[in-house]
């Protein structure tokens, strides 16, 4: 996708609110926080690519097969 440049709207910042407009409120609230880290530390908006590599994150995190959610209520037996 990095090489097809008419993508790089998807970078625009009412384009990626879209984007988080669609997630969890919880994954709004820690994608705020990510953000605003990025931007204080770069000085720069958070691009599509940071928001994808984020989603990734959580979605590995929310499947995790020791601690997640789903593992966690699951009976030893």
């Amino acid at each position: 996708m990095s090489t097809l440049t008419f993508l790089s709207i998807l970078n625009h910042p009412h384009n990626l609110q879209s984007m988080v407009s669609r997630l969890p409120f919880q994954l709004q609230d820690r994608w705020q926080r990510e953000a605003n880290n990025r931007r204080l530390a770069s000085g720069t908006i958070p691009t599509f690519d940071d928001f994808v590599n984020f989603v990734n994150t959580e979605a590995g995190i929310a499947k995790d097969v020791i601690f997640s959610r789903e593992a966690i209520r699951r009976p030893d037996g």
